[in-house]
């Protein structure tokens, strides 16, 4: 067996355990209402969408495909030891914001709607370009026992880098 599909096969027994599927939904839950808490509140005027993989996958999935988990971890210095867990965008929302500069206010706003509770800890926003690609990152890792260690990813993109990401 390659390495690939080795890495395909642990990723396949990581989804085969109800409870990982579980609490990666439990985790972007409680993101995608933190987003929401922050449209809803200080950022009604900047916020122009929210949307998950759910949104635009034709199979209506919120995961990032099983194939592209494994090529992320094939990519990790050490490949076959790596988790699943490690990857940060098995999950993951977008928020659509209509101009750059408003792009890290709504990012504290989303971390600031984080229920006190849930212990999750957000990584600082960190801005990403790449060949037309633009966009302010956020990987939130949770430390809750439902979903402890798994991350979701929210990117933050304006109207015309979202539109032009869709296009390409």
């Amino acid at each position: 067996m390659t390495t690939g599909e080795q890495l395909l096969k642990k990723v396949n027994d990581f989804f085969g355990d109800e409870n990982n599927v579980r609490g990666y939904r439990q985790l972007l839950d409680t993101v995608r209402a933190a987003c929401e808490a922050a449209k809803n509140s200080d950022c009604a005027h900047r916020v122009y969408r929210i949307y998950g993989r759910d949104d635009k996958q034709a199979n209506k999935d919120i995961f990032k495909t099983r194939e592209k988990i494994a090529l992320a971890l094939s990519r990790k210095p050490h490949p076959m030891t790596a988790r699943v867990e490690d990857v940060e965008d098995v999950i993951g929302l977008t928020v659509v914001v209509h101009y750059p500069d408003q792009a890290e206010a709504t990012a504290q706003s989303i971390i600031a709607q984080l229920p006190s509770d849930c212990r999750i800890s957000a990584c600082e926003p960190k801005l990403k370009s790449d060949g037309g690609y633009y966009a302010t990152h956020i990987v939130f890792e949770s430390d809750l026992s439902a979903h402890r260690h798994k991350k979701c990813e929210v990117q933050i993109k304006t109207v015309l880098h979202d539109a032009w990401g869709a296009k390409t």
